[in-house]
């Protein structure tokens, strides 16, 4: 009767201890990551592992003389993740904003720079430098002068030639003025026989100039294209034709022709300067 006792008492030991070591193999930690002259200097509850969520460490740097970058002060959160990467302590250096920017003859990758790297710039396609293109980390840790940035450009220079839209400035534009600001407007005109079709300005934005119109082509009736088809103008004859959009124009047979059987009919409107021709035969 007590062996049996004892063997079953055994079991429940065996049992909770098993299940004990699942917990504590299933428990959440933080990892400890590698110090680069940086110690911790203090934790809660303490500064060695297991780092439970909730631990808190605080570092210095290993020498005063050396900079820290990052967060002094980190939490193991709870899916097991710091809240933020462990710091870094480096010799007085400089930091670089590279947003937008290209660096040439750069010395090491990265956004730390050591004194007397230099670095040269230029900012990525549609944007432009504000300030110097070339600057140097001094012994202090700051650059020989305000970092440059890239940002969008706000002025236009002059207002474009559109002949390739048919259209041209409609106003005389002072040679003088070769900057404009964000916003500007300038009015423009389709050619003779074009119609124009949207807003008629074209407007500075980011520093490029953009239009909002499109000029429509007439609808061109040749003399030769009237002769093979056998047809002449109703009003007009045989002159030569320019039609704009959305005008309609009435042809008629040549004199001893007919109208051909699967021909169109003879009254046809101009669309975007394309226009059906009638045929007689």
């Amino acid at each position: 009767k007590y062996c049996k006792i004892s063997i079953i008492l055994l079991y429940i030991i065996v049992v909770m201890s098993m299940s004990a070591k699942a917990e504590v193999s299933t428990e959440v930690t933080c990892q400890d990551q590698e110090l680069s002259n940086v110690q911790i200097l203090m934790g809660h509850p303490g500064i060695t592992a297991p780092y439970l969520p909730g631990h808190v460490l605080v570092f210095k740097c290993t020498d005063v003389n050396m900079k820290m970058y990052g967060q002094r002060t980190i939490e193991c959160q709870s899916n097991g993740k710091w809240d933020y990467p462990y710091p870094k302590c480096l010799e007085t250096a400089c930091v670089a904003n590279l947003a937008n920017m290209i660096i040439e003859g750069c010395p090491h990758p990265g956004v730390v720079y050591m004194p007397g790297d230099r670095l040269k710039v230029s900012c990525v396609q549609g944007l432009i430098l504000q300030g110097p293109d070339v600057i140097t980390c001094q012994e202090d840790g700051q650059w020989s002068s305000p970092f440059p940035s890239c940002v969008v450009e706000t002025t236009c220079g002059p207002p474009p030639t559109l002949s390739h839209l048919n259209a041209d400035t409609k106003l005389f534009l002072d040679s003088k003025i070769t900057k404009y600001s964000l916003g500007k407007k300038v009015e423009y005109a389709c050619f003779q026989t074009y119609i124009m079709e949207g807003d008629p300005f074209v407007i500075c934005q980011q520093g490029t100039w953009r239009e909002q119109f499109k000029c429509i082509p007439p609808c061109l009736a040749s003399v030769e294209k009237m002769d093979k088809r056998n047809i002449e103008l109703k009003k007009g004859g045989r002159e030569r034709m320019y039609n704009p959009q959305m005008d309609h124009i009435t042809f008629v047979c040549k004199k001893g022709t007919y109208k051909k059987g699967n021909s169109v009919q003879f009254r046809q409107q101009c669309l975007y300067g394309e226009m059906t021709l009638p045929e007689c035969e």
